[in-house]
């Protein structure tokens, strides 16, 4: 079972059809840098679904993920 890393969270991308999806999914590749692993894609509500783990790794990307309270 793999270990879990508090810097690595559960994120999502969505597109209205599977080819759109795959272009998305490379586009993410390229903004991480790096080959993602994503998990359980999914057709919901006339939309696909592709989950991977992103890794947080400065405080401005969990500001943007979890805003201050006011």
């Amino acid at each position: 079972m793999p270990t879990a890393n508090k810097r690595e969270l559960p994120n999502f991308i969505k597109a209205r059809n599977p080819k759109r999806l795959r272009a998305l999914m490379l586009k993410n590749n390229i903004r991480l840098a790096s080959t993602v692993n994503y998990f359980d894609i999914q057709f919901i509500n006339n939309e696909w679904y592709a989950w991977f783990y992103e890794r947080i790794d400065n405080n401005e990307a969990l500001k943007e993920i979890i805003p201050e309270e006011k």
